[in-house]
């Protein structure tokens, strides 16, 4: 078996009813030349939300989340001859004696008031950097916490002012870039004003019990987007297409397809909102850095809690029923708990650690809050 790849194709879905289960018409072009296609499935998986204008038919229920906690913006680009992180830690004379890896081997952030950076280094000798601002914090501006005013103080400055705005501010990591180079995008630094997305039900006619079902399904991605804080894109991507696999598996019957695709896209949806919570409760715990490192507790043992119930060979296929315990009626207390916890706190008296640990003691499968050298894991698996 195999797959028809389609390059520099442009298509557009359209939904023919077709009783009890109704197929896609999708027409483009591809590299200039028209194409047709026709699927019984449709998955979206692109990189950002459905497009509304591809008006796709809604299922029965609401889905996509209707707001976002995190509120965040971007500026980004690839850079050539960025300088390791270790060179600088070497040259301030800084021990790295216990840090459990090479720094610049994995995926690298640093974490300031008000945002952080990330930097991902490439086979080729190229590096993915980029800021993720806060457009609810005005610590590193030294203004009130106002996102207007936040964007206000910026609004002015190009994608690259700011981006050279922004490194000013951290003479370290400054030091890293002094001989880049942009090589990606051809135009320059790239920003994004708001980096949260979601998929908006379109106003085409819903189905209804008995009518044909409307066989498509996004991927995380195309449902909706919060922030790349935690990185889990590609973990929550393949987590849910070995969920799509349970409802392909039930194509040939209309009833228990519509039940599926319910469960599918309420579970991807609820999965979204809670990725948003632990996010935006790890951006306003920034201004103090222990603080932040308790904050993204619940995320860490939310993953290893998931991970340890996942299966350990095709011999038991059962899965956990939603990514990052999304679905898991404790954790979700926890998890409310802590956030009580967090917005009760304030910068003189930031969220205590030990509250956060007692109340994760249930999920915490791996040593989390008690490394043998203060906030550095060698590995965080659990045993299989």
């Amino acid at each position: 078996m195999g797959v028809s790849y389609y390059d520099d194709t442009d298509l557009e879905p359209h939904y023919e009813m077709d009783e009890p289960v109704g197929y896609f018409s999708l027409s483009g072009t591809c590299s200039g030349r028209p194409l047709t296609l026709q699927s019984r499935f449709l998955i979206v998986a692109t990189g950002s939300p459905v497009p509304n204008d591809w008006r796709l038919p809604p299922p029965n229920f609401g889905y996509g989340p209707r707001y976002f906690r995190t509120n965040t913006r971007a500026i980004f680009a690839h850079f050539t001859n960025v300088r390791p992180w270790r060179d600088i830690l070497d040259e301030q004379r800084i021990d790295c004696a216990d840090h459990p890896f090479d720094c610049d081997q994995s995926a690298l952030h640093h974490v300031f008031p008000g945002g952080w950076m990330w930097q991902l280094r490439f086979d080729d000798g190229t590096t993915s950097a980029g800021f993720a601002i806060d457009n609810l914090d005005g610590s590193m501006l030294g203004i009130p916490t106002d996102a207007n005013r936040n964007n206000q103080a910026v609004k002015h400055l190009t994608p690259e002012e700011e981006w050279h705005y922004w490194l000013s501010r951290l003479p370290s990591v400054r030091r890293q870039f002094e001989q880049t180079s942009v090589v990606r995008p051809a135009d320059g630094i790239r920003r994004v004003s708001r980096l949260q997305r979601a998929c908006v039900p379109s106003k085409a006619k819903q189905s209804t019990p008995g009518r044909s079902v409307y066989a498509w399904a996004p991927l995380p991605a195309a449902l909706g987007f919060a922030d790349p804080l935690h990185s889990t894109g590609i973990a929550h991507t393949l987590f849910n297409v070995e969920r799509l696999l349970e409802v392909l598996d039930v194509m040939d019957d209309p009833s228990a397809l519509e039940d599926a695709l319910q469960k599918y896209f309420r579970r991807l949806a609820c999965e979204v909102d809670l990725l948003d919570r632990m996010i935006s409760l790890a951006y306003r715990q920034t201004h103090d850095f222990e603080a932040f490192a308790t904050a993204t507790m619940p995320y860490f043992a939310a993953a290893t809690s998931c991970e340890s119930r996942a299966p350990t060979s095709l011999a038991s296929p059962s899965s956990p029923d939603a990514f990052l315990l999304a679905d898991d009626a404790k954790f979700l207390a926890a998890l409310e708990a802590i956030e009580s916890v967090a917005n009760s706190a304030s910068n003189l008296d930031p969220c205590p650690t030990q509250t956060v640990a007692d109340l994760l003691a249930p999920f915490n499968q791996v040593g989390l809050f008690t490394p043998r050298t203060p906030n550095m894991y060698r590995y965080t698996a659990t045993k299989g």
